[in-house]
């Protein structure tokens, strides 16, 4: 792990505790502190009026202990003086009372004053700091996303809209078409008859385009003014934003060298959801990603010596690629808008998370010589993720793509596999894959498609289920067969599909493990392999191409007798469909199946709680329970820190066995 540290707030605590909180620091083993997000007001209490002393002596203090610091661009929080001297930088939305004036993220995007001010404390910032050693990398703004406040419509937004639309559309014949305006009477024949809020998806997508734009546009700027002044700088923002798309993550990251995730492990989101995002993020830009923020705490209380997930988590975020390692908060805050927990309590004492991150820190330091120069994960599998796709789910108020993402992703890690999860939108090249997951990908463009058949012709296997390439890229059904571009790689042609009416899937991301209800049992049944499958939300009627072979039927329900899932020869692969979503213990099994076919080395199936991990010569197995696991090992090797018995990983409560690959 390059960095291990916290994010500080010294502006809120008395100046004769900042040598004590230094100190404790380099006790505990930090080398990056995070500073200056919400502090705007203090270094320009007015107009054109700079305090940048405070953060200068901070800075050097820590420093001064062996500490560096990665300062952040504090326009996430305007002052109150900028919104009263400049009322236009307001967001605004009718439908929505006036943000608060002492909230977060309360400005317009599309603010040409907005962005004059938060470019100008950026600049001084840079200026004041551009040659200081102490200072590594920056966080521009804070969880830039539409969450804490609704999307800003004010007259601003909505001219640069119009703008937007006419450089996407050319004219208003374009932009009726791609957003099927014949229908209710929608056609515009006026750019100002343009005005938010929307019905329809595919103005709703857009709009979420536009929004994204703006902020993408706002990180570039910011990116290009502190390059200018220290290029060798190290630049990121930190996002909560990963399969549930409010925004599209390829603009707000087109100009950063790492990407940075805030991820509160079984608090915002249960184990599988985050390590999704992990197996997304490496992937954003090929790189380590960071972890801007993490909890020092575990908030499932009620497993005994629950805080020592904290070694599991700190060991899962390197092994899964991140880089750096930052807790929120370094002392738990004294205005109460979160009262979380932090590193240390309200006293400011050493707490349990203060000693158990320490001993992590000194492990990691302990075995830095074996962690050196480890590549990524280098991953066999992969699921195809779109965030095109993403965003429509989201603008339909559904989370089912994400959550079919997420599932694959889990049950993949159940195998020991680790897939990368790819933004579709920025594909490429396959090979080093042998085996793909596409689940509920609606929208596959014409490129898409061609690496899809590249990969499948080159020896590939491709799982894909339904709903696939059926909507356009602005959420309109095509009126094609479906799969539309496709059929020709599955083998199969479908035109009709119907919901299943029954209680909902069991998704166990909504749930902690212990409270987890039994699986619903299933309308609509099917068989494959010999196995009975549980059918969940939708099915579709497959009608095979010559050539392609049905693997699977439904036994029940208004489909039965035709296929469940098909598998077509292409080239030196297979391209599988899958024509409805699969219980989740009938889905493991078919990806088993799958990965025998592409010769994975991979495990008969984990339970969640334990993690098998490769980088490099090392393999990692985490144990995140408070039960003992005994882990068959997937390749010999010899255990350099933890316990192993022959051929097992032994895992006590919360262990860790890292295993060095013999041969390697």
């Amino acid at each position: 792990m390059k960095y291990i540290g916290c994010a500080y707030y010294p502006e809120v605590w008395p100046r004769e505790r900042w040598k004590h909180d230094a100190a404790m620091m380099k006790e505990a083993g930090f080398n990056l502190i995070r500073l200056g997000e919400f502090a705007w007001s203090i270094m320009e209490p007015e107009e054109g009026g700079y305090d940048f002393a405070w953060l200068h002596d901070i800075v050097d203090l820590l420093y001064a202990n062996g500490i560096q610091t990665m300062l952040c661009t504090p326009t996430a929080a305007p002052p109150p003086w900028v919104t009263q001297l400049y009322p236009e930088t307001l967001l605004f939305n009718p439908s929505k009372l006036p943000p608060a004036v002492d909230i977060r993220r309360r400005y317009c995007p599309s603010s040409q004053q907005y962005r004059t001010l938060g470019d100008r404390i950026t600049a001084r910032m840079a200026r004041e700091f551009a040659s200081h050693p102490g200072i590594v990398a920056w966080q521009l703004d804070n969880e830039i996303a539409i969450g804490e406040n609704p999307a800003c419509e004010c007259e601003s937004c909505r001219s640069q809209f119009n703008q937007w639309l006419k450089v996407r559309y050319c004219t208003l014949t374009n932009l009726n078409q791609a957003w099927g305006n014949r229908f209710w009477s929608g056609e515009f024949s006026d750019w100002k008859q343009i005005v938010p809020p929307f019905h329809r998806n595919s103005a709703r997508l857009d709009w979420v385009r536009f929004q994204s734009h703006l902020f993408g546009s706002m990180t570039t700027g910011q990116t290009a003014i502190l390059k200018r002044y220290n290029p060798s700088w190290t630049i990121t923002t930190n996002s909560w934003v990963s399969l549930d798309c409010n925004l599209n993550m390829g603009d707000i990251i087109e100009s950063l060298d790492v990407v940075s995730y805030d991820c509160y492990v079984n608090y915002h989101g249960h184990i599988q959801v985050c390590r999704a995002a992990w197996d997304l993020y490496r992937n954003l830009k090929k790189r380590p990603f960071w972890i801007a923020e993490t909890g020092a705490w575990n908030c499932i209380t009620t497993g005994q010596d629950a805080n020592a997930a904290l070694r599991c988590w700190a060991w899962e975020f390197f092994a899964r690629g991140a880089e750096a390692l930052l807790y929120f908060r370094w002392r738990q805050s004294v205005m109460g808008e979160e009262e979380h927990p932090a590193i240390l309590p309200w006293s400011g004492e050493p707490s349990d998370a203060y000693f158990r991150i320490k001993k992590i820190t000194e492990e990691f330091k302990f075995l830095r010589e074996e962690l050196q120069n480890l590549p990524l994960p280098e991953s066999r599998t992969a699921i195809l993720f779109s965030p095109a796709v993403s965003m429509l789910y989201h603008e339909r108020h559904s989370a089912k793509y994400c959550n079919a993402v997420i599932v694959a992703d889990d049950l993949l890690n159940q195998l020991a596999l680790t897939p990368d999860i790819l933004p579709s939108d920025n594909l490429s090249d396959l090979k080093q894959y042998k085996l793909i997951v596409a689940p509920q990908l609606e929208q596959v463009n014409e490129t898409m498609a061609a690496k899809l058949k590249e990969f499948v012709f080159n020896g590939g296997i491709l799982l894909t289920t339904g709903r696939l390439a059926l909507t356009d890229g602005n959420g309109k059904h095509l009126p094609d067969t479906a799969p539309c571009g496709l059929i020709d790689l599955l083998g199969i042609a479908i035109n009709e599909r119907c919901d299943i009416h029954a209680a909902p899937r069991y998704r166990p991301i909504e749930y902690e493990v212990s409270q987890a209800p039994a699986a619903v049992p299933a309308s609509v049944t099917a068989e494959w392999n010999g196995i009975e499958i549980n059918c969940f939300e939708y099915m579709e009627q497959a009608m095979p191409q010559p050539g392609c072979k049905v693997t699977g039927r439904f036994t029940s329900g208004k489909f039965a007798g035709q296929p469940f899932m098909t598998a077509n020869q292409y080239g030196s692969g297979m391209a599988v469909y899958q024509t409805t979503i699969a219980g989740e213990s009938s889905f493991l099994q078919i990806l088993s199946h799958l990965a025998m076919k592409a010769d994975l080395n991979y495990h008969s199936g984990l339970q969640r709680e334990v993690a098998v991990l490769r980088r490099g010569g090392l393999r990692f197995y985490i144990n995140h329970s408070s039960r003992t696991h005994e882990i068959e090992m997937l390749e010999p090797g010899d255990a350099i820190t933890g316990m192993q018995n022959g051929s097992k990983a032994i895992l006590p409560p919360y262990g860790i066995t890292i295993v060095r690959i013999r041969e390697f």
